[in-house]
This record gives structure tokens, C-alpha cells and sequence, in this order.
């Protein structure tokens, strides 16, 4: 019948729905947000360092020219 397609579907569908997941939750659990940023290159893991010293240790913020303290 028709319904016979339901368990092979949810298999298929928890297949590609359960390594994202499992990711996010890694993700969370270990760098304490679900978004990874990308520092394969050097660019970006001089960008990546350079923004953790800017700002507070978090990465994920935003910070501009305002956060750096000016020369005396």
C-alpha cells in the first residue's frame, strides 16, 4: 500500500536531517554558539586571532574602531 513508503521516508529524511544537528549541538556544547566561523586560510585565522583580541574573546561580535583604545 501507499503507507508502506512512510519508514523508508523517515530513515531517509533522519539521515540528512541527523548530521546537522549533531553538529549544532557540538558546535554549541564546545565554542558555546552554533555558527563555526571558516579559518582554513591564513587570511582568515589572522582575521579570526585578530578579532578575538579586539573583542572581549568573543569572536562573534561585532566590534568596530571604537574598541581599540587610542595611543597616549
Amino acid at each position: 500500500m501507499w503507507f508502506e513508503i512512510i519508514p523508508p521516508g523517515l530513515i531517509i529524511v533522519g539521515a540528512l536531517f541527523l548530521p546537522a544537528a549533531v553538529m549544532n549541538v557540538m558546535h554549541s556544547t564546545v565554542i558555546k554558539t552554533p555558527y563555526r566561523r571558516h579559518i582554513h586560510d591564513t587570511w582568515d585565522r589572522m582575521l579570526y586571532l585578530r578579532d578575538e583580541r579586539v573583542g572581549d574573546g568573543n569572536v562573534y561580535t561585532v566590534k568596530g574602531l571604537q574598541s581599540i583604545p587610542d595611543e597616549k
